[in-house]
């Protein structure tokens, strides 16, 4: 009796070491997610810069000239860097350009711009001056509906357009 409470300890003992082992790799693999992510970002070559869009900064991240002009609008509540795991990827494909929205980042807080219209107005005029030609526009979230505002009323600047889960209902 004594050998199997011995042996029950020893594999209680074994149980608990190997959950605190994979607790500290999920805790240390979570707590440095963001900053290898963005690591890679700035190693890719990508650059953050600030625009006057319409008498509002617009902030966005720009990547190197690899290709088509490839414009990223995020959802609520994140900014161009919530795109961070994909971004080297596409920017060996791409020319990236990542925008905050108005109200996110480190873009203007200007609640008059906050409606897909005036939203969509300046991010066609940011395609127009800092991007300079048409490009693909890949919305997410509430992104994909600046994504479908900027292809229904500014077709000038848009040469394909990527939904991704937008909330079209």
């Amino acid at each position: 009796m004594r050998k199997m409470m011995r042996t029950a300890v020893w594999l209680v003992a074994g149980l608990a070491a190997l959950i605190a082992i994979g607790v500290g790799a999920f805790v240390l693999h979570t707590m440095t997610y963001f900053r290898r992510n963005m690591t890679a970002v700035w190693q890719a070559g990508f650059v953050e810069k600030q625009v006057i869009i319409n008498g509002s900064e617009m902030n966005y991240a720009e990547g190197p000239d690899n290709g088509p002009p490839l414009l990223l609008i995020h959802g609520q509540a994140v900014d161009w860097q919530n795109y961070a795991r994909v971004l080297p990827e596409l920017a060996d494909h791409y020319h990236v350009f990542a925008v905050d929205c108005y109200g996110h980042g480190r873009s203007a807080r200007v609640p008059e711009k906050y409606t897909n219209a005036a939203q969509g107005r300046d991010l066609a005029r940011f395609i127009r001056e800092v991007i300079g030609e048409t490009a693909v526009v890949s919305g997410h979230s509430s992104g994909g509906l600046l994504a479908v505002w900027l292809a229904a009323n500014a077709p000038d600047t848009v040469r394909g357009v990527i939904l991704e889960d937008p909330p079209l209902f």
